[in-house]
């Protein structure tokens, strides 16, 4: 695998789309964390600085069903981008070009189409008559949607220098096969996005440790009460599945013994055999930090990608706090941290981002190219 290299000479004169990733966390309407706008500002100043004509941005934000929301507006963050590049920037809400020329374009989510590569609505994306895409939104770069595969497909295709930057950094420490010393530490919502990624950990890692929500399933899977905390009955066979891999080869798999849990608004730390079907898990426990504490410090390598608990609300912000501080302190081994959450929490507690050997944009896609995958959205940005 080796990425194209984008020139000034490849933009000169010329429209440029530019997909990025500017899913930023928001409350009230108001950015919580902007560093993955931050993080696109040196291939814009680029773009300009090498003569583009036009710069048509194109992104995602939240969660939408495929139709309009205005609570996932792309119109929320442009006064951020103006702020950040210096430069004015025009909303276009429906995907129809002006002649401005930095273009901020509606929310991609906001059509299914996106999602599922569909020809009619990548007819649309490349109406805003781009004649070079440049890609810097390495977090969906595992996917297949139109704005990341369908468009490089028409157009001459190069990474943009973050993208570029996430590739040099995380290709070194691709670990396809069995890795000695090896800690991988999953947490986060999304189970289903990680069944893959968990299976793989449990026969190739030596160590897959389960925080989070994700944690659930698997004392679910055990028989334990999870209250109203959030079920994953729905993929006992996955989770069966990473359970028996762990055992054929011998890896350890360990999963929160408490947790800190909330009912009625009040927060208690409970073992696992104590909680109730009126309780909520929000946060792991002091015995589980202490047990997680202890594999990672005697880890060569450490993988994190997800929060341990709903570090947002407060008091129930120490299990990702503890992690973040057992794993900057690492500095014998090399430390892989990543996703969106995992982000937010690192800049909510101030940790500085050079304490750690890299910290990706991607969540499920940096845990995807660690494994060895090769992602679709970087292989249309190679060379043949």
């Amino acid at each position: 695998m080796k990425l194209r290299n984008l020139t000034s000479k490849d933009v000169a004169g010329k429209k440029v789309i530019y997909r990025v990733d500017y899913n930023v966390p928001l409350k009230d309407g108001k950015i919580l964390d902007n560093s993955r706008i931050a993080l696109s500002v040196p291939t814009i100043r680029f773009l300009l600085d090498s003569g583009a004509k036009e710069i048509h941005i194109l992104s995602h934000l939240g969660r939408p069903t495929g139709t309009y929301d205005p609570n996932f507006s792309m119109s929320l963050v442009l006064s951020e981008i103006e702020k950040l590049v210096k430069h004015p920037c025009e909303f276009r809400k429906f995907l129809k070009p002006s002649a401005s020329r930095i273009q901020l374009h509606g929310n991609l989510r906001f059509s299914s189409g996106e999602m599922s590569n569909d020809t009619t609505f990548l007819k649309r994306l490349l109406q805003l008559g781009g004649e070079v895409y440049v890609n810097d939104a390495f977090s969906v770069c595992h996917r297949t949607y139109a704005s990341i595969v369908g468009i490089p497909t028409y157009l001459p295709a190069f990474p943009g220098l973050l993208l570029r930057s996430e590739v040099s950094q995380l290709k070194p420490l691709r670990i396809p096969m069995q890795q000695s010393g090896l800690s991988v530490l999953l947490g986060g919502v999304r189970l289903e996005s990680k069944t893959n990624i968990m299976s793989h950990y449990a026969q190739h890692a030596d160590n897959l440790l389960i925080g989070g929500a994700l944690a659930n399933g698997f004392l679910e899977f055990n028989g334990h009460c999870i209250g109203k905390s959030i079920s994953y009955k729905p993929y006992f066979a996955s989770i069966e599945k990473i359970i028996e891999t762990a055992l054929k080869y011998k890896k350890n798999l360990l999963i929160p013994v408490d947790v800190l849990v909330t009912n009625k608004n009040n927060l208690t730390f409970k073992n696992i055999n104590e909680i109730t079907e009126k309780d909520s898990i929000v946060d792991i426990g002091p015995k589980t930090i202490a047990l997680f504490k202890k594999v990672l410090s005697e880890s060569k390598e450490i993988v994190w990608n997800g929060p341990m608990g709903k570090f947002e609300d407060k008091g129930c912000d120490k299990g990702t706090l503890e992690m973040m501080k057992i794993i900057s302190a690492q500095k014998s081994c090399k430390t892989v941290i990543g996703g969106g959450d995992t982000l937010e929490a690192l800049d909510r507690f101030g940790l500085g981002r050079n304490a750690f050997t890299h910290v990706s944009t991607g969540g499920v896609a940096m845990l995807e190219f660690l494994e060895g995958k090769d992602l679709p959205g970087i292989e249309v940005l190679s060379i043949a």
